[in-house]
């Protein structure tokens, strides 16, 4: 962006009442957060039992929350793994629960003796049955570890996991029955797709990992928008949803909010879409600092583009481009790849610095993807070069035409298009 450009973006950006919006919102206080509770795996318990066993909220098997629950489950169970997935795809478990799936009780701390690891308590037990008309009904057993801050229990000097010890106790005494395990963290979206690589997983490869912000979108949140709901219910729900949307501060450390609410949400697009091009040139300027090409793929992935054209002796391209013609032209001088490079960081102006801008097809093109993974290649008299392409917003392409077009010897001189 030209400096113009950017001046109308800033005062742009003013007109905006997202962030005034984002501020209310973030200063709303729930009962959790006035009792100093936001990061309870207790009080969060507590709420997850109400929410699967109140009558009301479940009256609806289309629109309950335990149905919505198993579901969900159904869902992760299928993208983590096979041991999940045959569990949950038992006995045509998807099948059975379209017409016929009711809520027998729900349990808090729910001790078990399992032999060997010794005592142990279920955070929540949702017992089901799932009636089959004729057949012979299927109880169903929703077994839910919660964990906000901590990680799960060892015994015996970390030998002893308590989610395998949960699935030794239901497999040996609930057996016939059909048995869902969930691990329940605050977990990004992201690591449930890997969670063999989740250092906060469940010990136990027959848990379905579920985080906070997946409970919100296709339980919590659903349910607290139905016209059915009680309006008591419905201030419960929406207290819930401020308290887990709310990041937890104390004198030790800052924690994130355990999920990010759908207006919340719609308020960051909305800013961002009113400020794309802002925080576009902001991601950028954090390249230029510190190099890390990350920064440059989340600029292209937002949709920055280094568009801007340049003509050099008749000649119209990109930056990358530019610099390609201008190796083809030191290569006609006779000039070697080394001594092309050596001349491209001096009119840079980077002389130290590890990337690397241009090299030639004899170059291993690992050790150059290492310095610098971002280049395009060209041929040239039958042989191929390579040119790095991260130049946009840098700062390196401005000092290379400001040198080059001041080194009347290189005969090179760049223009606007």
């Amino acid at each position: 962006m030209k400096l113009s450009e950017i001046i109308e973006a800033i005062a742009y950006s003013q007109f905006g009442t997202e962030y005034e919006e984002l501020l209310y919102l973030r200063n709303q206080t729930s009962l959790l957060e006035t009792y100093g509770k936001l990061r309870s795996e207790n009080c969060h318990s507590s709420f997850l039992k109400w929410l699967f066993e109140d009558d009301s909220l479940n009256a609806s098997l289309a629109h309950g929350a335990v149905y919505r629950l198993v579901l969900l489950i159904q869902k992760w169970a299928t993208i983590q793994g096979t041991d999940r997935f045959a569990t949950v795809n038992k006995k045509n478990f998807s099948k059975v629960l379209i017409d016929h799936l009711s809520v027998n009780e729900v349990k808090r701390e729910f001790n078990v003796q399992v032999p060997n690891y010794g005592l142990g308590r279920i955070d929540i037990l949702i017992k089901c049955t799932i009636n089959c008309g004729q057949k012979k009904d299927y109880k169903l057993n929703i077994i839910i570890e919660n964990k906000v801050d901590a990680k799960e229990t060892t015994k015996k000097k970390g030998k002893l996991y308590q989610t395998d010890a949960y699935v030794d106790y239901f497999d040996n005494n609930h057996k016939n029955d059909l048995n869902l395990f969930v691990f329940l963290t605050p977990a990004k979206t992201r690591e449930l797709y890997n969670v063999e690589m989740y250092p906060d997983g469940s010990h136990s490869k027959r848990y379905v990992h579920l985080n906070y912000q997946e409970l919100y979108d296709n339980v919590i949140f659903p349910i607290s928008v139905l016209p059915t709901v009680s309006p008591e219910n419905k201030f419960r729900l929406e207290d819930y949803i401020k308290a887990i949307s709310k990041p937890s501060v104390n004198n030790v450390q800052n924690k994130s909010a355990l999920v990010m609410s759908n207006q919340e949400r719609e308020l960051l697009l909305n800013y961002f879409e009113r400020n794309k091009d802002l925080i576009l040139e902001a991601i950028l300027a954090k390249f230029e600092t510190t190099k890390e090409p990350s920064f440059y793929d989340a600029y292209e992935t937002l949709g920055g583009s280094s568009t801007s054209k340049y003509r050099v002796n008749g000649y119209v391209g990109i930056m990358w481009e530019v610099i390609a013609e201008f190796a083809k032209t030191r290569l006609n001088a006779g000039k070697t790849p080394t001594e092309i490079e050596d001349e491209i960081r001096t009119l840079v102006g980077t002389p130290n610095t590890k990337v690397k801008y241009f090299a030639d097809e004899d170059t291993n093109f690992n050790k150059y993807s290492n310095g610098n993974p971002r280049c395009k290649s060209f041929n040239h008299n039958g042989k191929d070069y390579y040119v790095s392409d991260q130049w946009s917003g840098d700062g390196n392409f401005a000092n290379f035409v400001k040198n080059v077009n001041n080194s009347p010897d290189y005969k090179f001189e760049v223009k606007n298009a």
